[in-house]
Formats: C-alpha cells, sequence, structure tokens
C-alpha cells in the first residue's frame, strides 16, 4: 500500500482535491453514479472555495439511482462488495451508509456517504439529513470550486448547510470534538 497523506490542509490541499477528482472518476467510471461534495467539505468549498484548514476529514457522498431504503441498501452493499474487493473500503460502519474510502492511489481516505431521492422526491443522506429536502434542493447539482478545481455540490447548498450548521459564513474558532486522525490509518489485513 501506498503510504497515505497525513492530514494537513494547509499543505496537501491540491493533493486531496485532485484526488477527490479521481474518486468522482471511478465512480462515474465502475458504478455510474455521482460523486458530490457534502458536510464539512461542501462548507469550505461554498465558503472559501478551499478545505477548512482546522477540518479533521473529507466528505463526499454518492447519490443512489434507487428510490426506496430497501434498493439503496441493496444498491451500496453491492458497492462496497466491489470496493471490498478492490481492497479500497477500510471500514463499512456495519453497513449504515457511511464508509472510509480510500481513493485509487490509496494515499488518502474520504469519508463516503450514500444518498438518494426518495419516491415521493424527497432527498435523504445518511447521518443528516431525513427528508427535509426535495430533490429539487440537490438536482441539477450546481458545479462549485475546491482549490480551482470543479466539483458537483447540491444546487440549493447554502439551505443545506443553513440545515447542517445553522450560521455556517461565520467561521468557528476551532472545532469543539477531537481530531479523528484514525480516519487516516492504513487498514490491517
Amino acid at each position: 500500500m501506498n503510504e497515505l497523506l497525513p492530514i494537513d490542509f494547509k499543505k496537501y490541499s491540491k493533493e486531496y482535491a485532485i484526488e477527490i477528482k479521481n474518486i468522482q472518476e471511478y465512480f462515474r467510471v465502475e458504478f455510474n453514479l455521482p460523486i458530490y461534495l457534502i458536510y464539512g467539505t461542501l462548507l469550505g468549498c461554498v465558503r472559501d472555495n478551499k478545505f477548512i484548514i482546522d477540518d479533521d476529514d473529507i466528505d463526499v457522498a454518492y447519490l443512489s439511482n434507487k428510490t426506496n431504503e430497501y434498493d439503496v441498501k441493496q444498491e451500496m452493499l453491492n458497492i462496497y462488495k466491489k470496493l471490498q474487493e478492490q481492497e479500497l473500503i477500510t471500514n463499512n460502519k456495519r453497513f449504515i451508509g457511511q464508509a472510509w474510502l480510500y481513493n485509487p492511489a490509496k494515499t488518502m481516505m474520504v469519508d463516503l456517504w450514500t444518498s438518494w431521492i426518495s419516491e415521493n422526491n424527497k432527498f435523504y443522506c445518511v447521518n443528516l439529513n431525513d427528508g427535509e429536502f426535495h430533490k429539487d434542493s440537490i438536482l441539477p447539482f450546481a458545479i462549485g470550486n475546491l482549490m480551482d478545481l470543479p466539483f458537483y455540490i447540491p444546487k440549493n447548498n447554502t439551505a443545506l448547510l443553513q440545515y447542517w450548521y445553522g450560521d455556517w459564513q461565520i467561521p468557528l474558532e476551532k472545532k469543539s470534538y477531537p481530531r479523528r486522525n484514525n480516519y487516516y490509518l492504513p487498514k490491517f489485513k
């Protein structure tokens, strides 16, 4: 396995952004699914066009082609199986819709979140979204710039950021939880 880049958004931001593009392309080719920025990575992209310097992870989501929870879960399990076969996933969190995904070069990891649009056109994303938003808040994707590279972002990203973070336009002085350095540790066989 290649050596993982350390968590250092001051030093490796451009490299991280390039590798997210590689993940985006991998998902397009292997699964015909879009990858987009979400949570803190979306916040940094929209607010500053860069990563949040004191963040400790990178958040991306894929948008399922399925519309009900059962089919979304089956698709997710199939994706995880293929990723496990290629040793690109290190922890699938007991199949709850979030996994730690290696980039194809295996030099970094990201949080991969599962999202979908339900049969009644509601947007769901594991962890922080429970159908509060209509699919028109997400699609068609807008384009955001992160480190001068274009990425898919939700269409109404400011409403989502307000929902998730409240007053998201003013940076917090410091995160209130400890850094999760173990997100970037190599997996053990």
